[in-house]
């Protein structure tokens, strides 16, 4: 085969490995309510025991590029929750709304220090995230609605400013504020309704 044949199919080879890298780093989810009904069985079975004592509960089928994932939405001793799992009904997390005050000063010292290299930021949304190696998922949940975990993350929705425009980020810490993942938030036209 020729030589520039070859260059032609490495070069091309590089620009979709580099586009698919480009496009994974950016959210751009699309969430859809649903019945407990849609739910896989498995999710039914290891959310049971904690509903009787959930408020506002709200299902959803998640798309996320090629992720697919369900979430049980509820409030649970006056906090806000989220359950993520799998489309096969694997646990992927457990997330409750916090308050920055609330964060240990270590994780919060080294959240500041990665977000003061931008001009500006605006944290919108700031999540406690609970994750485990475990098989046991009513365990992990459990212990996540005791504000306690194996492997705790913080998620965070910030707008930040770089070369004077605003965007939209969501950013993955680990418990010592150390900055794990940064995705931009693609918005869509239908995330906005119009009064």
């Amino acid at each position: 085969m020729p030589m520039h044949i070859l260059i032609r199919a490495a070069l091309l080879a590089l620009l979709l490995a580099l586009l698919q890298v480009a496009h994974a780093q950016n959210k751009e989810e699309k969430e859809k309510r649903i019945s407990d009904n849609d739910l896989p069985a498995k999710t039914i079975e290891v959310l049971k025991p904690f509903m009787e004592e959930a408020a506002g509960v709200k299902f959803y089928y998640e798309i996320d590029g090629d992720h697919k994932s369900y979430e049980a939405k509820f409030k649970y001793g006056g906090r806000k929750y989220s359950i993520e799992f799998d489309s096969t009904g694997m646990l992927e997390d457990v997330e409750v709304i916090v308050n920055w005050k609330s964060l240990p000063e270590s994780t919060k010292n080294g959240i500041e220090t990665y977000l003061e290299t931008f001009q500006n930021n605006k944290i919108f949304r700031l999540q406690k995230q609970f994750t485990s190696e475990s098989d046991d998922d009513q365990k992990t949940i459990a212990a996540a609605l005791a504000n306690q975990g194996e492997t705790v993350r913080y998620e965070m929705v910030v707008g930040i400013k770089e070369n004077k425009v605003w965007h939209n980020f969501e950013l993955l810490f680990d418990e010592n504020g150390m900055m794990l993942e940064k995705r931009k938030v693609i918005s869509r036209s239908s995330d906005y309704i119009l009064y």
